[in-house]
């Protein structure tokens, strides 16, 4: 039996059909469209519409545009629904002009643009930041409509209460409520709740209470027109209340609701401790809030905005403890690392560690950089954005959380890797940060630093926690101690004319930069026996290892053993 070919284009409904049930796929449906054309398909209208359904459905606002002119060289004419769907692809993609563009061909074709093509026009340009845009549109959508009284439909003016909230213009909006009260639109929940987005302010702003109050009025206008809430309605309010700084209000109505028992979301909880971030004495409810989101239900389970949220209002509040746990409960769950809170939790915690000489919190700060770095596969740790004195007092907290899991048995098998910068963002003075590390390894722990970065002990002077929750007063501190990568001398020798020298200078700037293979362990030895044949490629490298160092001090592992038992000793 012969093989059924079915994108032969033997009939054009057919071919379409074909199309259609493609169409969530941009490529397929493009590549299927080429093949039919090169076969001897003759396209019509709804073919292109087709297409531009494709393209709306995978926000492909150029490749819409493309296929339009097409259709108008091959005198193909459009129809209402070409226009409409060309322009929502447009407003998705925030093509405003394009797309007003396009509505005014529509009008001159004698087609009445629908509701939907109204609504989506004035959204694209509230999101486009163009309120008078938008503000002209709604009275060009009202002569067109003949009167408020033929404006039955909500769409369009959700569309416009959208806009409003976009561009954060609270007046307009409630102008647009009120016309929508006078036509006699039926108002449900998602009228309200997108009145109650439009008082919203830019975030470096604060709320004004005028605004908030008016949040709460729609609230109680929902519950007097018999209109129920929704998840969005508090979610919303709890923003709001946020943005307001007026905690106390959200702590407020969660009570009302957990009295009601009303079943909120993620977003809500979430909007909920962010609100309570906002007033000192509420910080043990956003706290308590966190924890019932995880033990309660799917709907309801904290996401990686509610974890970073919850561990910012614990760090404002000088609570490093609950912060550290919420962000390792954070990396448990399965959530990539925030370094910009990483950093801003460093800041905080270690320098709270070594200032109230917590030393379970040492310990717990140690963890948690070491931790934060094996788990982005660098065994390292990355202090360069941070001040000469939060660097120091990070730097005793890994240490002493280095010497307390060896103290339990633990077994050091890695070596740790300090990155200080190179300095190169200072304006004065050269780098401060490794300055301070260097200060720190030389004149308070009794070590020699050589030019290659090579820290050397003096002595084995034994340290007490006195010492550690001194370090930042000038006293002697936890010692990291520092030696350059050791080659492996089981390799032989070798032919420096025979290798790759771009391939080796790249394998002997990753031995310097992290673990030591066997293969990178080789090239090092390749590198040592190139210095001393005065190979010309040795001297590139050198300058790569020597700026990679620059910026960097290696504790190796046999290093932190020598430390770790003269301690014992």
């Amino acid at each position: 039996m012969q093989r059924l070919q079915i994108w032969q284009p033997t009939h054009v409904k057919t071919a379409n059909a074909l199309l259609n049930a493609v169409h969530a796929d941009a490529s397929t449906t493009y590549a299927r469209f080429a093949k039919l054309q090169e076969a001897g398909l003759r396209p019509d209208r709804v073919t292109y519409n087709t297409l531009l359904k494709c393209c709306m459905r995978n926000r492909l606002a150029d490749q819409a545009m493309r296929t339009y002119r097409e259709m108008v060289q091959l005198a193909i004419p459009a129809d209402e629904h070409t226009y409409t769907t060309l322009i929502k692809t447009l407003s998705y993609a925030g093509k405003v002009d394009d797309a007003l563009q396009v509505q005014q061909m529509m009008v001159a074709a004698d087609f009445d643009p629908t509701d939907t093509v109204w609504g989506s026009l004035m959204v694209a340009c509230g999101q486009a930041g163009q309120l008078e845009t938008a503000l002209t549109l709604w009275q060009a959508f009202k002569r067109a409509r003949r009167g408020l009284r033929n404006m039955k439909n909500a769409e369009p003016w959700c569309a416009m209460l959208i806009a409003c909230a976009q561009t954060y213009h609270l007046q307009p909006a409630l102008t647009v409520l009120s016309d929508m009260r006078q036509a006699g639109v039926a108002m449900d929940t998602q009228v309200y709740n997108c009145a109650m987005a439009a008082c919203s302010v830019p975030p470096s702003q604060t709320l004004p209470e005028e605004n908030l109050n008016v949040a709460f009025g729609l609230l109680r206008d929902m519950a007097s027109q018999g209109v129920e809430a929704d998840a969005t309605t508090y979610t919303t309010l709890f923003n709001l209340c946020a943005e307001a700084r007026q905690g106390h209000q959200a702590h407020k109505l969660m009570q009302e609701l957990e009295t009601k028992k009303v079943k909120l979301t993620t977003a809500a909880y979430t909007a909920f401790i962010k609100a309570c971030g906002t007033s000192p004495g509420l910080v043990d409810a956003a706290h308590a809030a966190f924890k019932r989101m995880i033990w309660g239900p799917r709907r309801m389970k904290p996401n990686q905005v509610t974890f970073v949220t919850t561990m910012r209002v614990l760090r404002e509040a000088s609570r490093p403890h609950e912060a550290l746990d919420v962000y390792l409960g954070m990396r448990r769950a399965g959530f990539p690392g925030v370094n910009s809170e990483f950093q801003e939790m460093v800041k905080a915690c270690a320098e709270a560690a070594l200032e109230t000489d917590d030393s379970e919190l040492k310990t717990k700060v140690g963890s948690f950089l070491l931790q934060h770095e094996q788990e982005v596969q660098r065994e390292s740790v990355d202090l360069h954005s941070l001040s000469a004195k939060e660097a120091r007092a990070a730097v005793l907290c890994i240490l002493c959380n280095i010497q307390e899991r060896f103290k339990h048995g633990e077994a050091v098998s890695r070596d740790l890797v300090i990155i200080v910068g190179r300095g190169q963002h200072v304006q004065q003075g050269g780098p401060k940060l490794r300055e301070a590390i260097e200060q720190l390894l030389r004149d308070q722990l009794h070590m020699d630093l050589d030019q290659s970065g090579t820290v050397h002990l003096q002595n084995d002077l034994p340290l007490t926690k006195k010492h550690v929750s001194k370090g930042l007063e000038g006293c002697p501190a936890e010692p990291a101690m520092a030696s350059a990568i050791v080659a492996d001398d089981s390799c032989g020798d070798v032919n420096s004319s025979s290798d790759n020298p771009a391939e080796m200078i790249a394998q002997v700037v990753n031995a310097v930069k992290g673990s030591k293979t066997q293969q990178q362990r080789q090239s090092q030895k390749k590198f040592q026996q190139l210095l001393q044949l005065k190979h010309p490629f040795s001297e590139v490298a050198t300058q790569k290892c020597q700026h990679i160092n620059q910026g960097r001090i290696v504790v190796s592992r046999n290093t932190l053993l020598q430390w770790l038992q003269s301690k014992d000793a």
